[in-house]
């Protein structure tokens, strides 16, 4: 997210006096030789401690003073309205600056990725390499302190860091955001739909063609149960674009495959956007799959009268479009939420419709 203008972010400072001592103490330089020019930098520095400890890890290992000089003459390069923010940002740019164009690339990709912390292999699908070169990036990126591990072989970009990868990319990046983010997506994709034809073996197996690395099934279910923040993430962020087709297929495979393993509003949400986003886009089909989420999002909360309610829409979009499975699929829910209702007669009657039309379709596919 943006740090807007109109906030007001107080950042701790420490007096010149403590702020050189810091930068003598992280640096392990010794002698008064560094007296003034350490107060410069810590001058540079806004006496924020954050800044002073990252310039003086990066001046530890040098024997030359060029370093520190070429910071104390740097201009404010990314200036925000925001105190402190400049001498933060020509901190965080004496690490960058050092890095080859791979580690650029990652730390750019984990600024402009709508999740919240990234793994290897999500890291790999966005940067299009192996996930073993993509660990070894984000160890290097971790060694060098330009990211904070979030979990076990996860990592994230400190809030200001973010905003720093993000202005990064802007500046030195053409290929549109939008490009590195549908390899991610189209990366969950294939992990959801391993998962899904390992759960729900009988149905339509999903098979996509997407070189990722090979996992057993249940590590993928595993991974993405971990994922579930990043997953709802990238949906907020596909519900708030307009999206070509594959990314509206990907949204309701997502909020499918969400709403099946997961409880709670997050899956009510997400069934709800799913439907705005159907109807601002005019995706009759898709707004017919998005009731039946919502549908089954509710029912699975106990909110029985409002499943019945958003059956009947997308039954009648199916009936409309010709639209039998789908349309045996919306009677049968219909039929079964009916019956959780008490309301056994006409819970028979629906389930009826559903078998005769799952009739015609055997007799239709013999």
């Amino acid at each position: 997210m943006n740090i807007p203008d109109v906030y007001s972010i107080k950042l701790d400072t420490l007096d010149e006096d403590s702020s050189v001592k810091l930068l003598y103490k992280v640096s392990e330089k010794k002698g008064k030789e560094y007296e003034d020019l350490f107060r410069q930098v810590v001058r540079k520095c806004e006496c924020l401690p954050l800044a002073i400890v990252i310039i003086g890890r990066r001046f530890k290992d040098r024997e030359s003073k060029r370093f520190i000089y070429r910071f104390i003459n740097s201009p404010n390069r990314m200036a925000k309205n925001i105190p402190g923010v400049d001498a933060i940002y020509d901190s965080f740019d004496t690490s960058y600056v050092l890095l080859n164009n791979d580690e650029k690339n990652a730390f750019k990709v984990l600024g402009i990725s709508p999740c919240m912390d990234m793994t290897p292999n999500s890291c790999a699908a966005m940067l299009n390499v192996e996930e073993d070169f993509a660990a070894l990036i984000l160890d290097s990126l971790y060694d060098k302190r330009l990211i904070i591990e979030s979990g076990d072989d996860r990592y994230r970009l400190h809030d200001l860091m973010r905003e720093f990868a993000r202005d990064k990319y802007d500046i030195e990046n053409g290929l549109e955001k939008r490009e590195w983010i549908k390899r991610l997506i189209l990366f969950y994709e294939k992990a959801i739909a391993i998962s899904n034809n390992y759960l729900y073996p009988n149905t339509i197996s999903l098979a996509l063609d997407i070189n990722i690395s090979e996992k057993k099934e249940m590590d993928w279910m595993k991974w993405l149960g971990d994922e579930r923040i990043n997953l709802v993430a990238c949906l907020d962020y596909l519900f708030s674009i307009d999206c070509e087709k594959e990314y509206i297929e990907f949204a309701h495979l997502l909020s499918s495959y969400i709403r099946n393993c997961f409880l709670g509003d997050d899956v009510l949400k997400i069934a709800e956007n799913a439907v705005k986003f159907s109807e601002k886009n005019n995706y009759d089909y898709y707004l017919a799959v998005s009731l039946m989420d919502l549908g089954l999002a509710n029912e699975n909360v106990g909110n029985f009268t409002d499943a019945i309610i958003l059956f009947h829409r997308a039954e009648k979009i199916w009936r409309n479009k010709f639209c039998d499975t789908e349309l045996a699929y919306a009677f049968s829910n219909e039929g079964f939420t009916l019956e959780r209702l008490g309301k056994y007669d006409e819970a028979l009657d629906i389930l009826q419709n559903a078998l005769e039309l799952y009739k015609k379709m055997i007799i239709y596919m013999a």
